[in-house]
């Protein structure tokens, strides 16, 4: 029997504020109560949106960042998006991914700390990544917006740190950075 998005909310191990970001409430859902036909061991992440009109931004933002990339060959085989799952009109659900892998955030730590040699098949998949992001093309669209918009998402997520770009076999990239400031400009 599916759970309500109430008992889900229950069985939460995290919660953030309700306004940690203006958009969206974001729930730790233990893999054993895991909406999701694939569970991941660490869990997903319940993310329930303040509005519908919010969370239809939000997607088309993801989906309209996610296809500039998916569009070209370089960064569709070095990246990889974990899905999101639509649950109601207010919510979507994704898989966590690993909690120890290696993000571009923690890698960042690790070489300011300069305890121990990098991994070379990091540096290796790191030079790929930044090489492809090099050879990306200018995000073409009629809004200034959302072409500003999206150049801020590539920065954010692939040039500065970032905790939800995980180290896998491509890189994945979880929840890409997408503001409340981002959803005004984008509809503007």
């Amino acid at each position: 029997m599916r759970m309500t998005i109430e008992e889900l909310i229950e069985k939460s191990v995290f919660s953030s504020d309700s306004n940690y970001n203006g958009m969206f409430t974001k729930h730790l859902i233990p893999e054993e109560y895991s909406p999701l036909s694939e569970r991941n061991i660490c869990g997903c992440w319940l993310l329930v949106f303040k509005s519908k009109e919010i969370k239809n931004t939000w997607v088309e933002i993801y989906n309209t960042f996610k296809t500039f990339l998916a569009q070209n060959e370089d960064m569709s085989r070095v990246l990889a998006f974990e899905a999101i799952h639509h649950l109601d009109e207010l919510t979507i659900v994704q898989n966590r991914g690993f909690n120890e892998a290696y993000t571009t955030s923690s890698y960042s730590e690790f070489l300011e700390d300069g305890s121990c040699k990098p991994n070379e098949w990091i540096l290796r998949d790191l030079q790929n990544l930044q090489k492809a992001i090099s050879e990306l093309p200018e995000f073409r669209c009629d809004s200034m917006n959302q072409k500003e918009i999206i150049k801020k998402m590539i920065h954010e997520s692939f040039i500065e740190p970032n905790s939800e770009l995980k180290w896998t076999e491509p890189w994945t990239i979880y929840l890409p950075s997408i503001s409340s400031k981002d959803l005004e400009k984008w509809t503007k």
